[in-house]
């Protein structure tokens, strides 16, 4: 693409390419193979983000009915609730580790899809 812009600039002190050759320039794009993979790889952080800000949200409640039990506001904490709260943080917990599974065998997909190409151009 530079060469493209060097051939197609004009001018001697200060060389400028034109909106027109700009329109007219190829621009390389990966295989579409390797356009998903890359899609697949941000969906999955961003799973990842997702389940780390519901993991946040969920630990913040436990903390704040931990301080309202230490502070003897029981009428707004109840057992039921701690329960609910501590097998809220193993889902999250356990929606990361899935997160994280799902990325590494995205990127053993990309890997060996890699190979092959490799392979294929020789």
């Amino acid at each position: 693409m530079l060469q493209q812009a060097h051939d197609s600039a004009t001018g001697v002190a200060q060389k400028t390419v034109s909106l027109s050759s700009l329109r007219n320039f190829s621009i390389p794009l990966p295989p579409l193979e390797t356009q998903r993979a890359i899609v697949a790889e941000i969906e999955a952080e961003q799973r990842l983000v997702a389940a780390n800000r519901e993991l946040i949200a969920r630990f913040e409640r436990k903390i704040q009915a931990a301080i309202a039990r230490v502070w003897g506001d029981e009428a707004n904490t109840s057992q039921g609730d701690t329960r609910h709260e501590t097998r809220d943080a193993r889902e999250g917990a356990n929606t990361i580790h899935e997160t994280r599974d799902a990325r590494e065998e995205d990127a053993s997909v990309r890997e060996q899809g890699e190979e092959r190409q490799a392979v294929l151009d020789l």
